[in-house]
């Protein structure tokens, strides 16, 4: 038990867009020595193998958050240990050192003999993947937004609509409650609406984060204006069929960079914890390139 500070401290440096990594256990399931150790500065009064590293800067730093915490009331702990599954939560802004960020939590239940005896959690910085869905462009004046299957938008050209419900900020869209639904379903959708935004009728394409063994994370849609998504076919008649082939192109486009940007990344975290949860803290060089993930 003492060599979990270190062992925790080695997944936050294997992984650095993660802001934090945390372990909790059921009563005596992680070595059966809860009463030697409570009272404890580190697993407080029940002395449950409960612990956090948080990154703050190039250093890290112990946290007595979970130390006293009623894990079974929180959805990040008990969702994992009751299902079984890998969980990723939703979305949440959090103050750190350098200011508010939005962070996921992945959560994967850690088994002994095949029974669940506690969960393995990391907080994932959303930053990088924010950055990145900024620069997507289809076209000049296409705008990419970034939300989550609640409709909270992560990422927009609009700072001022991000951590807002797209539900909110989109209220008079005559298909909003589609898209809420198509979101909240992991479903691709295009269809024509005018876009307060962009001053314009628009083209709207969504597609879905899909992670596997977790589901849909995330969504990501693009608006594009009509007069730039019909540029190359306004001498065609059948202008719908035209708008329908664009938006299948432009899903393609989007699943191509979810794939490579955002879900290939969240993958490679996935095995990582996942290879933690089965006690495995060896180094994978396979994994090396998340380093340069920022």
């Amino acid at each position: 038990r003492r060599r979990l500070p270190g062992l925790l401290q080695g997944v936050l440096e294997d992984i650095p867009n993660a802001k934090a990594v945390w372990c909790a256990f059921e009563p005596n399931a992680f070595d059966g020595l809860d009463v030697n150790f409570s009272q404890n500065e580190w697993f407080g009064r029940s002395g449950r193998a409960n612990f956090m590293i948080q990154r703050e800067g190039a250093n890290f730093r112990r946290s007595l958050e979970l130390s006293d915490k009623d894990m079974n009331a929180v959805d990040f702990y008990s969702q994992p240990f009751q299902s079984g599954n890998h969980t990723l939560s939703e979305p949440t802004l959090r103050d750190f050192d350098g200011g508010p960020l939005f962070i996921m939590t992945l959560s994967i239940p850690v088994r002994s003999n095949g029974k669940i005896i506690g969960v393995l959690g990391i907080d994932i910085d959303l930053k990088p993947i924010q950055e990145r869905v900024a620069k997507v462009r289809t076209t000049k004046n296409s705008s990419p937004i970034l939300v989550s299957n609640d409709g909270l938008i992560i990422q927009a050209d609009n700072k001022d609509i991000i951590n807002k419900n797209l539900s909110v900020v989109n209220a008079k869209m005559e298909r909003l409650q589609d898209v809420l639904s198509a979101i909240r379903e992991g479903k691709e959708l295009i269809f024509y609406d005018y876009s307060v935004v962009l001053r314009d009728e628009a083209l709207r394409t969504y597609a879905p984060v899909s992670i596997p063994n977790i589901g849909t994370a995330l969504s990501f849609f693009n608006m594009t204006p009509r007069s730039e998504a019909l540029a190359s076919a306004t001498r065609l008649t059948n202008n719908i069929l035209v708008a329908f082939i664009i938006g299948l192109v432009a899903i393609a486009l989007m699943v191509w960079f979810l794939v490579a940007r955002i879900v290939k990344p969240i993958i490679a975290i996935t095995e990582r914890i996942q290879d933690f949860a089965n006690l495995n803290f060896n180094p994978d060089p396979s994994k090396r390139w998340l380093m340069d993930y920022k």
